[in-house]
Order: C-alpha cells, then sequence, then structure tokens
C-alpha cells in the first residue's frame, strides 16, 4: 500500500512538473524562422521589394564596416506576448550582433497592437540609451505610422539607427534621414528641378570636403543593389549559401517603445 502511494506521488509530480514546462514552452512568444539575409524580416508585408533591397544594402553596409547588425522585424500580431517581451525573443532568435561585441539592434513592428519597438544589445546601449532609442522612435517612426505609412516609418526608422550606429564606428554608413514633415500641407511638394540639381551639386562639393565621398559612395551601393538583392557573403538562416544570418549577439533589455 505504501508503495503504490509513493508511486502515485511521483506520477503526479512528474505530471506536474511536464504541464509547467509545457505550460512555460507554449507561452513563449513565437518567433518566426529568419528568411534570407537576417536584416529584413517583413512578414508583415509593408515594405515594397525596392524598400527592401535598399535596407538590405544599408545592413549589408553597416556590417561590413562596423561588425553590428541591424534586423528589421514586423508581424501582423504579438500573440498576446508584451513587445519587449516579443521583441527580446526574437533579438535572442536572430541572434543580432557580433558574439563578443554584442552590437546588435532590433527593430519590431507590430499592426495590429500598433506598437514599434527597438530592442539594444549589450554593445550599443551606451551609444542608443533607452532615451535615444525613443528619440528615433519619436521623430522617424510615429509619426509615419499615424498616416498610415508603416514601409516609409520603417525604412526612415531603419536609416536613422544605421547612421547611429555608423558615427558611433566612427563611419558613414548612410545619411541621417530627413524628418518626417508634420504640418497640415501634403508633404509630397518636393522642390522645383532647378533648386534640386542645386541641392545635389552642394550634396557632392560637402561629401568631397567633409566626408572624403563615402555618401556618394553608399548612394552609388543603395542604387546597384536595386537591381537584385546582394549576393555573396556567409552563409547563414534561409535556403541559400550566399545569405546573412546572425551572429550570435544577444540583448539585455534596453530600448523603448511606442505605440500609435
Amino acid at each position: 500500500m505504501k508503495r503504490i502511494r509513493t508511486v502515485t506521488v511521483k506520477y503526479i509530480l512528474t505530471l506536474a512538473l511536464t504541464l509547467c514546462f509545457a505550460g512555460a514552452a507554449m507561452a513563449a512568444p513565437q518567433i518566426p524562422d529568419p528568411v534570407g539575409d537576417i536584416y529584413i524580416q517583413d512578414f508583415a508585408g509593408v515594405l515594397s521589394s525596392e524598400q527592401k533591397q535598399t535596407l538590405t544594402a544599408i545592413g549589408r553596409n553597416l556590417e561590413d564596416q562596423t561588425g553590428a547588425q541591424i534586423g528589421l522585424l514586423t508581424v501582423q500580431s504579438l500573440e498576446g506576448n508584451a513587445p519587449e517581451d516579443y521583441a527580446n525573443a526574437a533579438f535572442r532568435k536572430y541572434a543580432l550582433g557580433n558574439k563578443e561585441k554584442n552590437n546588435g539592434v532590433l527593430l519590431l513592428l507590430a499592426m495590429e497592437e500598433r506598437e514599434v519597438r527597438i530592442e539594444v544589445g549589450y554593445g550599443l546601449e551606451g551609444a542608443i540609451t533607452d532615451g535615444r532609442a525613443g528619440q528615433i522612435l519619436d521623430t522617424y517612426a510615429v509619426p509615419y505610422l499615424r498616416e498610415g505609412q508603416a514601409g516609409q516609418a520603417m525604412v526612415t526608422t531603419y536609416q536613422a539607427l544605421s547612421a547611429r550606429v555608423g558615427q558611433e564606428y566612427g563611419v558613414q554608413v548612410t545619411p541621417v534621414p530627413e524628418q518626417p514633415y508634420t504640418g497640415t500641407a501634403p508633404a509630397t511638394g518636393g522642390f522645383p528641378l532647378g533648386w534640386g540639381m542645386v541641392g545635389f551639386i552642394g550634396l557632392i562639393i560637402l561629401d568631397a570636403f567633409f566626408f572624403k565621398g563615402r555618401i556618394m559612395r553608399t548612394l552609388f551601393m543603395l542604387f546597384l543593389f536595386r537591381g537584385g538583392g546582394g549576393g555573396g557573403g556567409r552563409g547563414g538562416w534561409g535556403g541559400g549559401g550566399g545569405f546573412r544570418g546572425g551572429g550570435g549577439g544577444s540583448s539585455g533589455g534596453g530600448g523603448a517603445g511606442r505605440n500609435w
């Protein structure tokens, strides 16, 4: 009788522990497997093909020059998870940044919850503090998101993050994007052709004197990548040997989030 009770207790404890572990596994955020280069994972479909190619080129250029990685993940829903938990889980799964330097950044967009978040790796928390991450979202993401331009919001925010990381390493990866127009008039009027030409010539002169031609080289690279995705590179996630994966970095939960 005593032996039967002992076996029963062991069985109940084993079952309870199994249910606890199963519950924890089910509660963990289910992050989609990355497809192609690790930099852009657009599962919500907010980016055009051209935007994806442009951001992938920036991501590759940044990693080539600094070793840092910036990943963009867009999803339809967080599936009941807190944005912080989902972003941290995605950061770990994608292993953004160098394993030793932990110099990765994740930009997360959730359409149903209307949440956007920047998650920063340990090694870049000094360059992108919580306050600066919030400022970047307020300046480059939220205004476009409120206008229903999710794709443009991700492009300008990714560019701003890339420019900031580039500054930390002393390299010019991409120019800091212009701030969104927030007035009442449409922002699509543009400048007359003559003024645009003057501005372009001025940019060439400034680039030659102050940036040693880095801006024009970056712009040339972006146009080059418009014709097709980047080839070569290290093997990684996805279905081909040319795709780049995460470098093994991790995050400690630093960053900021916004709801729009």
